[in-house]
């Protein structure tokens, strides 16, 4: 969610359109920062009001570009990780490798296709 909003805000300055908003107060700001703890994107403004603040004071603030690169980096994985199944036995994780084919396998493939091999 926060990395869909953060992927339309490559744009210019000045809260153009495609720009990311700050999620956190109600101005029409461009977000700076992320607050992990919240998982928002915020202004300046709102930075400055997390870091005086009691209950988010400890709150961790990255900047908007580390953020985003980030989170760009767990969703990879999260498909990566959806990709180490068997595209004919979809139940099956790919945990083996033919060297003939240089290819993962699962399981059944490997009993069925890659026995010879």
């Amino acid at each position: 969610m926060a990395l869909e909003q953060a992927g339309a805000g490559a744009g210019g300055a000045g809260g153009g359109a495609g720009e990311q908003q700050c999620n956190s107060c109600e101005d029409p700001e461009p977000a700076t920062s992320y607050c992990v703890d919240c998982a928002e994107f915020i202004c300046d403004s709102c930075v400055s009001a997390h870091q005086r603040l009691k209950i988010t004071k400890d709150h961790t603030i990255k900047s908007k570009e580390e953020a985003v690169a980030e989170l760009q980096a767990a969703q990879a994985s999260a498909r990566s990780a959806q990709d180490m199944f068997c595209r004919d036995h979809p139940q099956e994780r790919l945990s083996l490798f033919c060297e003939t084919c240089d290819r993962l396998t699962c399981r059944d493939c490997q009993l069925q296709h890659h026995r010879d091999h």
